[in-house]
């Protein structure tokens, strides 16, 4: 990975930690990871909290070595050769969830957008019993909303909201 790649990729994560921690879907507890390019070893932080994470604290993690909190990241690598970020949080809607993603920006809007997704069912569900859609039509909307410029734009909106 050059050094260009590396930095941008270092800062993406912290962002992407920032964000995560002012949208108030973390605690202290929470983790990112980020696959090296190589694949054989992952990008990770420290036992602290997102919100106090820099950008020199990063380190590289092969896949077999113990590291507290790494063992959920490892083993989704090594099962999912076509992930390329995890974020484990502990949001308050969907706690008991992790988000799987093709980068850090990715993993980070996908878990505002899960969170989010959460806190309208369980307010639907205080009107009356939802109507689900079929997962068909479901996956049809999700590809066609979910696009890589989709990402982009959540993440800057996002990232201009952490530079207030």
């Amino acid at each position: 990975m050059s050094d260009e790649t590396y930095n941008a990729v270092k800062r993406d994560f912290i962002t992407a930690l920032r964000i995560i921690y002012r949208e108030g879907l973390s605690d202290a507890f929470a983790h990112l990871s980020a696959r090296s390019n190589d694949g054989n070893e992952m990008l990770f932080m420290p036992r602290k909290s997102p919100a106090l994470v820099q950008r020199d604290e990063l380190f590289f993690v092969d896949f077999d070595k113990a590291v507290p909190q790494s063992s959920l990241h490892q083993a989704i690598y090594k099962a999912r050769a076509d992930v390329k970020a995890v974020f484990h949080f502990h949001s308050p809607a969907v706690v008991l969830l992790s988000v799987v993603g093709q980068s850090i920006r990715e993993v980070c809007m996908l878990g505002l957008f899960l969170e989010e997704s959460a806190r309208l069912q369980s307010e639907a569900m205080q009107i009356g019993t939802p109507i689900f859609m079929e997962r068909d039509e479901a996956e049809k909307i999700a590809k066609r909303t979910f696009k890589p410029t989709s990402t982009e734009r959540a993440w800057d909106h996002c990232a201009a909201k952490r530079a207030e």
